[in-house]
C-alpha cells in the first residue's frame, strides 16, 4: 500500500470515527459535510439531488453559513457515512 493509500485510508477511518460520535452540532455538521465532500469527490450537485435540496443549500452548509434543521443533520452525515464506508474497499 502506497503512502498516500494510507493517508487516505486514515482520513476515512478518522471520518467514520468522527460521523459515529456526532453531536448534533452546527460545527460538527460542518466539518462534516467539508470532510464528506473531500472524501467522497462527489459534486455538491449530486449531493443536493440526493438530499433533495438546492446545491446552493449544500455550500452554504460546507461553509458553515447555514445547516438543516436539527432532526435533519443526522440523515445528512448518515449519508456522507455511507458514502466514506464505500472507500474502504
Amino acid at each position: 500500500m502506497s503512502i498516500a493509500e494510507q493517508i487516505e485510508r486514515t482520513a476515512v477511518e478518522r471520518y467514520l470515527d468522527d460521523a459515529e460520535r456526532f453531536d448534533g452540532s452546527k460545527s460538527a455538521f460542518q466539518q462534516l459535510v467539508r470532510e464528506g465532500l473531500a472524501l467522497t469527490t462527489l459534486t455538491l450537485r449530486e449531493v443536493a439531488m440526493a438530499l433533495e435540496t438546492a446545491p446552493g443549500t449544500v455550500s452554504r452548509w460546507q461553509n458553515g453559513h447555514t445547516a438543516p434543521a436539527a432532526f435533519m443533520r443526522p440523515r445528512v452525515v448518515a449519508f456522507f457515512k455511507k458514502r466514506v464506508r464505500r472507500l474502504r474497499s
